[in-house]
């Protein structure tokens, strides 16, 4: 059993952060979502975050829910057999790919590896993203 990770304090940074000005509502993914994503090697805290957070378009490349997961996965079918999923963009076609419960940068021009380890768990990943972006707006 996964422990439950506490992501209020996400969420919290997340309102903060500059949207379009339509907005979006926050909501978390169902268990027909999540079951879409099955034939991919799913940790328990990313689908512990899907459930609070379906994908938002907060950030520089958008955080990703169940639809652009298997967009990205569907692009990059070798990903899944490497254990990656793909957990927000960067707003230049580069994605943060989930790997063995940290996150790493891949870059699209470069040859399809790791780059560089950007957050040592998606929690801290999604803090320090989104609190790069809400300290946009000072």
């Amino acid at each position: 059993m996964t422990a439950e990770t506490d992501f209020s304090g996400v969420l919290r940074l997340l309102k903060q952060v500059p949207l379009p000005p339509e907005g979006e509502t926050i909501r978390g993914a169902d268990d027909a979502e999540i079951e879409r994503l099955r034939h991919l090697p799913l940790p328990g805290e990313f689908v512990q975050w899907l459930r609070v957070c379906n994908g938002s378009v907060a950030g520089p490349g958008g955080l990703f829910g169940v639809e652009m997961v298997l967009a990205v996965s569907g692009f990059h079918p070798e990903w899944a057999g490497r254990g990656w999923i793909p957990v927000a963009g960067d707003g230049n076609g580069n994605t943060y790919v989930l790997d063995a419960g940290a996150v790493f940068f891949v870059d699209a021009m470069d040859d399809g590896e790791l780059d560089y380890m950007v957050a040592s768990d998606l929690k801290s990943f999604l803090e320090s993203l989104l609190l790069n972006e809400s300290k946009k707006l000072t």
